[in-house]
C-alpha cells in the first residue's frame, strides 16, 4: 500500500514538473516550425479604450533571425474583431531580446493572438 502511494505521488510530481517546463505561451501560434525564437512574456494594458500589447521575444541562436508576425484581435467571447492584419517582418539579432508592440484597431478587443512564422 505504501509503495503504491509513493508511486502515485512520484507520478503526479513528474507530471507537474513536465507541465511547468512548457515554453508555449497561450497567445502564441507558431505557423510552421519557428526555430530559436522564444516568447518570454506578453503584457496587456489599455490606452484610451484600446488594447495595447507588448510581447517579449528572444533569439536563442547566435545568428540573426528574421520572423514574420501578425496579431489577431479577439472579443470577450474569443471571436476575431477588426480586420485581419497583414504580416509584418522583424529582424532579431543573435542572442537578442526585443519587444513586438501593437495596439488593437477596435475598442471591442479584449484579448489577442500573435501568429509567428519564419519567412
Amino acid at each position: 500500500m505504501r509503495l503504491h502511494l509513493k508511486l502515485i505521488c512520484a507520478l503526479v510530481m513528474g507530471i507537474l514538473v513536465l507541465a511547468g517546463c512548457s515554453s508555449k505561451h497561450p497567445n502564441v501560434v507558431e505557423m510552421g516550425k519557428v526555430k530559436h525564437i522564444e516568447v518570454l512574456e506578453a503584457q496587456k494594458s489599455r490606452q484610451n479604450g484600446f488594447l495595447v500589447i507588448k510581447v517579449a521575444v528572444e533569439n536563442t541562436s547566435r545568428y540573426n533571425q528574421n520572423i514574420n508576425y501578425r496579431f489577431q484581435w479577439l472579443d470577450d467571447q474569443g471571436f476575431p474583431v477588426g480586420k485581419e492584419e497583414t504580416w509584418k517582418s522583424k529582424l532579431i539579432y543573435g542572442k537578442q531580446s526585443t519587444y513586438i508592440n501593437s495596439i488593437a484597431p477596435v475598442t471591442q478587443a479584449v484579448d489577442f493572438r500573435i501568429e509567428i512564422q519564419e519567412p
